[in-house]
């Protein structure tokens, strides 16, 4: 009995030696695997994971990985991994907000007061990778705190989808849609990580997305980026997405219509509506309302609808070229030319 017992104490140490020493050498994919097959060696491991601390510097990932170790066997504190927390790149932050979840609470009045201070600038750390302390904790707050919904319900029974309340992440959209353009087009590598850690807090960053994708002022560099961040944040949420598609150019629209058409009994309300708005040449928004609704009179044609309705859009309202810009904005998207000529020649 006591030599089992002492083969079976054997076997657990080693074990937990190769799980440890696999911690050390580790590639971040592997991490939250390790993790779990440690669970249950605690008696065998703190001491190697403290070593392993010890022995690296505390920037270094097997200095961050053994810290990670210990919190969860309840032998380490946040101060071991706050050196890292806030520099670390998107598929690390994937790593540290899963595992540091059960602190949240504790962790997000710091990561707030983080976020809105202005003072902090950009930085590269020692490989010359540019980091943002403000952005990484945006992205682990998009998931511990993040904004209010979308929300989901038929905008036939809502004033508007565009517009949402007042949330405390509206202060520090633009700052963070603009880091967030700006790490997707250099740190593609990490954009899988980035896109999974922003995507809770999507819903105060899609009008600002929106309107970068549109602007004509724009570097292309910058809209080409908004436009791939925000079909793939939405591209689970039709009726969202088509709302905000509603102001692109046919070009940009082209790559969802799929996405559109398969969802086209939920998008349908959106359209409908858009396409009784009343437009007046004295309100300030009127280009953008009038891009709106030719847009939804296109997309309903493409779906196969008619009524007076939708037909109706194309005359003109004072608005010059409406009807030649919406003919043509309808047959790049797919509507049959003769059907619009046989109509407008009634």
């Amino acid at each position: 009995i006591i030599a089992g017992g002492g083969l079976y104490q054997y076997m657990r140490w080693n074990k937990a030696s190769s799980l440890t020493s696999q911690l050390a050498t580790a590639n971040v994919a592997q991490v939250g695997g390790l993790l779990d097959q440690l669970d249950g060696y605690k008696r065998w491991t703190a001491g190697p994971l403290r070593e392993i601390q010890a022995s690296n510097d505390p920037s270094s990932h097997s200095h961050l990985f053994s810290s990670l170790a210990l919190l969860r066997a309840g032998d380490g504190g946040l101060d071991d991994v706050r050196s890292s927390w806030l520099t670390a790149n998107p598929e690390v932050l994937v790593l540290l907000s899963d595992e540091l979840r059960p602190q949240s609470d504790q962790l997000k009045p710091e990561l707030w007061e983080e976020l809105t201070d202005e003072s902090i600038e950009g930085e590269a750390d020692t490989a010359g990778r540019p980091f943002h302390r403000r952005f990484n904790a945006a992205l682990v707050l998009a998931s511990y705190d993040p904004p209010p919904p979308t929300p989901t319900s038929s905008p036939a029974q809502q004033d508007s989808l565009v517009d949402l309340a007042p949330s405390k992440w509206d202060a520090h959209a633009e700052f963070i849609t603009d880091q967030l353009l700006y790490f997707a087009n250099i740190d593609r590598q990490y954009y899988p990580s980035l896109l999974k850690l922003i995507r809770p807090a999507s819903p105060a960053l899609v009008k600002h997305l929106s309107q970068v994708m549109v602007d004509p002022d724009e570097k292309e560099l910058r809209r080409s980026a908004a436009q791939t961040l925000l079909t793939d944040l939405l591209r689970d949420t039709p009726l969202q997405l088509t709302d905000r598609y509603l102001i692109a150019s046919t070009d940009q629209i082209l790559p969802v219509l799929q996405v559109i058409d398969a969802s086209r009994t939920i998008v349908r309300p959106l359209l409908d509506k858009e396409i009784e708005a009343e437009l007046s040449l004295e309100d300030s928004n009127w280009q953008e309302k009038a891009r709106r609704k030719s847009m939804a009179a296109a997309l309903l044609l493409r779906q196969g609808a008619s009524s007076d309705k939708i037909w109706s859009v194309f005359k003109t309202d004072g608005i010059p070229d409406a009807r030649t810009r919406l003919t043509q904005r309808a047959i790049a998207i797919g509507v049959d030319p003769q059907i619009i000529a046989e109509r407008l020649q009634v």
